[in-house]
């Protein structure tokens, strides 16, 4: 092999995996939710350290101020702080989505094994009650919950 074939190979080396790269593109949808989710988890960190008032104190004495210097949202019909509220509010979402996300995991990935590595006697019957859940609305299956517990 000559000089020449080994610059020729070095740059075929160098040259060809960064013709074949491509950028991907980031979904907007995805740097959205990113976004949002994010804000809710600071948000409920910050409210462990500080919210601008007690949000369960209850102020007869303001009940629905507008938003201003002191409540920048302002006040509820009991006086309480709305910004004080929703910063204590992070919580219990992050809370009700941690928790719906554990008990559809812990139910979910073993319905899910069971269906793909039995035979179809076990996935027929999982894909059927499955197409059952699937079939009601989400709010009349919260509806059929709430009623049944």
């Amino acid at each position: 092999m000559s000089a020449a074939d080994l610059d020729v190979a070095r740059e075929t080396v160098v040259v060809a995996p960064a013709a074949g790269r491509r950028r991907r593109r980031v979904s907007p949808s995805l740097v959205v939710g990113v976004l949002i989710v994010g804000l809710v988890v600071a948000t409920a960190l910050l409210s462990f350290v500080w919210t601008p008032f007690d949000p369960t104190r209850v102020d007869p004495t303001r009940p629905l101020r507008p938003p201003g210097r002191e409540h920048v949202l302002g006040t509820d019909q009991f006086g309480r702080d709305i910004l004080s509220q929703m910063i204590a509010g992070a919580r219990t979402t992050l809370l009700v989505g941690m928790i719906s996300v554990t008990i559809s995991a812990t139910l979910g990935i073993p319905l899910g094994l069971l269906a793909a590595s039995g035979g179809k006697w076990l996935s027929e019957p999982i894909m059927r009650a499955m197409d059952i859940v699937f079939a009601f609305p989400a709010i009349l299956m919260a509806i059929i919950l709430a009623a049944g517990f």
